[in-house]
């Protein structure tokens, strides 16, 4: 829905514009974007991912630029929970995974909210488990 979810407002503003001012190149350009996004999003969705073993996690994320993160579950020292909005009412939630080194953290985008805290404590060592509810 993020993909094309702009696409869809050129759309919306391009038939306003066409109705009122008479500006009908918006329109097609807001179909365009619209029909763009689908496949755009449809990569991003494949693109995620997470799974624990049992010293190591991983976490994936992207589409053009992809990235996956194989990382020990002592080199976490934290976890960090957000939401947007539309995540919130999708039920899904970015998890990120706070390290000493690189970066400084690796998300997982786009977790079920309801996976967190057993994702946590599976991806990290046994101090985790007083974050589960």
């Amino acid at each position: 829905m993020r993909a094309a979810l702009p696409g869809l407002l050129v759309t919306a503003a391009g038939a306003l514009t066409a109705a009122t001012e008479g500006w009908w190149w918006l329109l097609p350009v807001g179909v365009v974007l619209t029909v763009l996004g689908v496949p755009l999003g449809l990569g991003r969705y494949a693109s995620l991912g997470h799974a624990t073993a049992f010293t190591s996690f991983t976490v994936r994320q992207g589409l053009l630029a992809r990235e996956q993160a194989v990382l020990q579950r002592r080199a976490v020292v934290g976890w960090s929970v957000r939401q947007s909005f539309f995540q919130r009412r999708a039920g899904l939630a970015t998890v990120v995974a706070c390290v000493g080194a690189g970066t400084g953290g690796y998300a997982a985008v786009d977790m079920a909210a309801d996976e967190v805290a057993a994702f946590t404590v599976a991806a990290s060592e046994p101090w985790a488990e007083t974050l589960a509810p």
